[in-house]
């Protein structure tokens, strides 16, 4: 599902209004709790890296990571932090796979309230798709609004599908259910955490899913 001019503009916009925010420079909770206990140099592909806060905590931890984003305003931001700190930066659309890596190049997929903004279908083939980028036992790391949210029930907002609603023009999310993520994710994963939560850095009132899985072998 490739984005359009005006969807392109929407995230460029989005991005310049989080700029001035505190949130965006300092590492989300998810980063520095889950990596906690990884070995470095583990290979981390940050997926819809924003404003680079938590690519760069990785890099300073030792990991080898790549940041990528829709928003060229967003990568831009940090532009000169990722070449200084030697963390590639790769702009590509999430709703389009396959992504440009290889199979099996990454240890962690890591991916911060980026990943809830798409129908069902393409939900599972990103998924599919984190399944290939990742290395035999690799872990996918993940954050997603969820349907304990106030939005998800909020009645002045369209329904696309079931949880994937339109909040304004230009803007679509998806409310997970803990339940629904071992279909979602399909059989190449093995769900270790699907617990929700609330408050986030961006928000505290944020209902969220968190989701650690690891990647099944063959």
């Amino acid at each position: 599902m490739a984005h359009n001019q005006s969807e392109e503009q929407f995230w460029d916009d989005k991005h310049h209004s989080y700029a001035a925010k505190k949130f965006v420079r300092k590492p989300n909770w998810l980063a520095t709790t889950l990596s906690d206990n990884l070995e470095a140099p583990a290979k981390i592909l940050d997926l819809g890296c924003g404003q680079g806060q938590d690519s760069l905590y990785f890099r300073s931890l030792g990991h080898e990571v790549t940041a990528l984003d829709f928003s060229k305003f967003a990568l831009a931001q940090f532009a000169d932090a990722a070449r200084a700190a030697g963390v590639p930066q790769v702009r590509h659309d999430l709703g389009r796979v396959p992504y440009p890596f290889p199979a099996e190049a990454f240890d962690i997929v890591y991916a911060h309230l980026t990943l809830h903004y798409f129908d069902q279908a393409t939900t599972r083939q990103i998924f599919a798709e984190v399944a290939r980028l990742l290395k035999p036992h690799g872990q996918l790391w993940a954050l997603f609004n969820s349907d304990h949210d106030p939005e998800a029930s909020d009645p002045a907002f369209a329904t696309i599908e079931e949880r994937y609603l339109e909040l304004a023009p230009g803007s679509k999310k998806r409310y997970f259910s803990a339940a629904e993520l071992p279909d979602l994710l399909g059989e190449r994963f093995q769900v270790n955490v699907a617990r929700y939560g609330h408050g986030t850095n961006k928000n505290k009132n944020d209902a969220y899913v968190e989701l650690v899985a690891n990647k099944e072998v063959d």
